[in-house]
């Protein structure tokens, strides 16, 4: 009957204490029950308030399970720090949208594995710097297109081998300068045709020999000067035929049959010494 309610409690005396010891605990109230037969007196559910002045406290104790059920909405407020510590599994569970607003720092620290999953996109903003450090191995694996933007300096550093696999075609685009420098050997293969266009100057320099093995043809075609120097020697040479230049300005030419030959014009031998020539037999003008 509401009309006519029971307030039932306990009067403690010197028989039957109070479940906090007096005097020092004599600010605590609440409500302890101890666990059925079989267990002590370190058994027990409790609901305890503390209401000492500066040390207010709310204590709630689980002798195992605590399930908390809320049908609508629930609101927790902490006003400085809070702790959890749970002593193995942790789940939860959110079957809409999740929000965590952190002010300052925030430090995540995984002792094994993690494993993070994203159903559809996923977005990530850093305002200033980023940094990641892997231990040893790292693993990345995009199903489709993957684009990377960087607005000033990119530097890649690899302490030992670095293999690049593209199964399709590679462009690369840059808009200032380009450097590479390659401590030991380099070597490159193309499958199909390359090409290179250069808008300015192209300079190229070898402190070693250079070999260049073609088996097909060879042109060079320049709509200005055409310079080709060494230092020791200069030898052109096809078959049984060549041209052999050297610095001390000797040439020699030859082949088993040479022929000096002009459409229209002359041809000039002016030299500063002797004319030596020599065969079984020379005709001229014949």
């Amino acid at each position: 009957d509401p009309d006519r309610p029971i307030v039932t409690g306990r009067v403690y005396n010197a028989d039957q204490m109070p479940p906090y010891g007096l005097p020092a605990n004599m600010t605590q109230s609440g409500i302890k029950s101890r666990s059925t037969k079989g267990g002590s007196g370190d058994n027990f559910n409790e609901i305890r308030f503390e209401d000492k002045k500066g040390s207010e406290e709310l204590y709630i104790h689980a002798e195992k399970n605590h399930t908390n059920i809320t049908e609508n909405s629930r609101n927790e407020n902490v006003g400085y720090n809070r702790s959890l510590t749970v002593g193995y599994d942790k789940t939860e569970t959110v079957n809409n949208d999740k929000t965590i607003t952190v002010a300052k720092n925030h430090t995540e620290t995984v002792g094994l594995n993690m494993s993070e999953t994203v159903g559809v996109d996923r977005t990530e903003t850093v305002g200033s710097n980023k940094s990641e450090t892997v231990a040893i191995n790292s693993t990345e694996t995009v199903g489709a297109i993957k684009a990377l933007t960087i607005g000033g300096l990119y530097q890649v550093s690899v302490g030992g081998a670095m293999n690049e696999t593209v199964a399709g075609a590679k462009a690369e685009e840059v808009g200032g300068v380009k450097l590479e420098t390659v401590a030991g050997d380099r070597k490159a293969s193309v499958g199909g045709d390359r090409g290179e266009s250069v808008g300015g100057d192209l300079t190229e320099e070898v402190d070693g020999k250079k070999e260049c093995t073609i088996k097909g043809k060879y042109s060079i075609d320049t709509q200005d000067e055409f310079k080709l120097e060494a230092a020791t020697k200069i030898v052109m040479k096809t078959g049984a035929a060549s041209i052999s230049m050297e610095p001390s300005g000797k040439i020699e030419v030859s082949g088993t049959d040479v022929t000096f030959k002009t459409a229209a014009g002359k041809v000039h031998i002016d030299p500063g010494g002797i004319i030596t020539i020599k065969g079984t037999m020379v005709k001229i003008n014949t």
